[in-house]
């Protein structure tokens, strides 16, 4: 498997059977990696995989309409996907402000008005995000 830095992404190159084995288990492959799958390209008997680095892909900040929210991944028996953890519990509103300026403007190098999903990508981030599950006063 070869990697190759671009544009702030990884490129990711494996065989048809190997890319076959990534799609069937994805969010598995995802959290080995640390990575977000992008896109992939099929060309012959390879597949180039197009991944962005992050230090979780556990958690994200969610940007809509000017509005931030903390967006966590729930596994399941049978599948994987997100909640919004601030319709669940009540959080230490400081670092919770905290936690989405660091993923969004410090990680990122967004803004907290532009829409988008903003993986963590630093150590300060995934801390920030333990400390912030420790405030939790769920519903």
């Amino acid at each position: 498997m070869e990697k190759s830095k671009f544009e702030n992404f990884v490129k990711i190159e494996l065989d048809i059977d190997e890319f076959d084995a990534v799609m069937r288990n994805l969010d598995s492959w995802e959290r080995l990696k640390n990575v977000k799958f992008i896109e992939a390209e099929i060309i012959g008997n390879k597949a180039v995989i197009k991944a962005m680095p992050v230090a979780t892909p556990g958690f994200f900040v969610l940007v809509q309409n000017k509005k931030a929210r903390l967006m966590a991944e729930l596994v399941a028996d049978t599948r994987v996907g997100y909640i919004d953890l601030e319709e669940l519990a009540e959080f230490d509103a400081e670092i919770l402000d905290n936690i989405k300026y660091s993923v969004v403007c410090e990680d990122n190098s967004g803004t907290l008005d532009k829409d988008g999903r903003y993986f963590p990508k630093s150590e300060k981030s995934v801390e920030l995000y333990k400390k912030l599950m420790r405030t939790a006063k769920w519903k």
